[in-house]
């Protein structure tokens, strides 16, 4: 007697608009061919993950991982998996390329309900051809519905599933939406802005209106409360990618929001004078390891009358293993300020300074000599000077 074949089923929500199948047909059709193939379906090792491919990586799909795992035990509980089509395993070529080895490593094969693909060096290219083909579907995907979310956005609607606080999404055809203002919540943006330009800083406004520094600066830079629709690039802010004058309602005029802006550039310009000391050693220090140093401060407390501001290996406080100590910073001051006063100040380079002017008068160049030897010793107190005001 054969022995019991034991096979797993993946399935994955599908966002395409052709050949949908929902879960729970993808459920029925993978039981019935583990059925026809004579292969052995336990409730237990069917996988779902209820979010596309399209919208998350193979290595956040939690039941992906799982099934993965489980496939690539010791003893795995089955040898087969089993998909709809190879674009619900993977929609990358890289990802499913990647995990269809880790399987086969472990002589666990993956198979389609809709697909073939051969055994041998055949079987693997066709395989391949199907996730080159699921991964030019997917990007083609994504480049249509960014082109139908800029005409959208053109138009006037607002194609974010998340409206602006101060705002509300309503349909006016069933299918875009644009935005309304929410006049309670309204009040507090154009109070937070008000109290921008008055000077206030984040932390007192967030403490007046109940919100986190965080969300008033967000909302103080949210340039779609004057009106415009703007949608900035994701890793440049400074970047415009589309601007569409007077799109909804304004909750605050765009001469308000200017003027907040020139209030918040002027307290940071502010802040950045008052913390130059604090950036005294910034992108200068480096470990032994040759990672950067880290500043840190201790607060006087505990005993001690007085802090004091120390630097640390970044990559031991990531678990590196770095044995390199922790180095207070007014010891770093005061071994900078021992090496300059060697190398400027020290009998050896004054006789270095004489030594040189010397040379120059035996020359036969006694005012140019005198010369050097002045500006030299100009340079000496400027650097005395500027050593001290430090």
């Amino acid at each position: 007697m054969a022995p019991r074949l034991y096979a797993a089923l993946y399935i994955r929500k599908s966002n395409e608009t052709e050949e949908q199948k929902s879960l729970k047909d993808q459920i029925a059709e993978g039981r019935e061919y583990c059925k026809r193939m004579g292969w052995t379906l336990r409730d237990e090792h069917i996988f779902i993950d209820e979010e596309s491919a399209y919208l998350k990586p193979a290595e956040k799909r939690q039941s992906f991982i799982e099934m993965v795992n489980l496939a690539c035990a010791k003893k795995p509980l089955f040898s087969r998996v089993v998909v709809w089509k190879v674009d619900r395993f993977a929609r990358r070529t890289h990802d499913g390329f990647k995990y269809w080895q880790m399987l086969a490593d472990n002589d666990v094969e993956l198979f389609s309900m809709t697909q073939t693909f051969g055994e041998g060096a055949g079987g693997k290219l066709n395989l391949g051809i199907h996730f080159m083909m699921a991964e030019y579907y997917s990007d083609d995907l994504s480049e249509n519905v960014k082109r139908g979310l800029r005409r959208a956005s053109l138009l006037g609607y607002w194609t974010s599933s998340k409206a602006p606080f101060g705002y509300e999404r309503y349909s006016d055809d069933d299918k875009n939406y644009r935005l309304r203002i929410v006049e309670k919540d309204a009040a507090i943006v154009r109070h937070m802005f008000e109290c921008s330009t008055k000077g206030w800083g984040l932390r007192r406004i967030g403490a007046k209106v109940g919100f986190s520094d965080g969300r008033v600066w967000s909302t103080l830079h949210n340039e779609n409360y004057t009106g415009d629709r703007i949608q900035r690039s994701n890793t440049n802010r400074e970047k415009v990618l589309l601007r569409v004058p007077n799109a909804h309602p304004a909750i605050v005029t765009k001469t308000i929001f200017e003027k907040a802006q020139r209030c918040l550039r002027s307290r940071d310009r502010a802040k950045n004078r008052e913390a130059v000391t604090d950036s005294m050693y910034k992108g200068i220090l480096k470990c032994m390891c040759g990672s950067a140093m880290r500043k840190s401060t201790v607060r006087p407390g505990r005993g001690r009358t007085n802090g004091y501001v120390y630097y640390q290996c970044r990559a031991k406080m990531g678990g590196s293993g770095c044995l390199s100590a922790n180095v207070r910073e007014d010891k770093i001051t005061a071994l900078l300020l021992d090496l300059i006063a060697d190398k400027l100040f020290s009998d050896k380079a004054i006789k270095k300074m004489y030594k040189l002017a010397e040379t120059k008068r035996q020359n036969g160049d006694l005012e140019k000599a005198t010369r050097h030897l002045h500006r030299e010793l100009a340079d000496n107190k400027g650097q005395q000077r500027r050593l001290i005001e430090m």
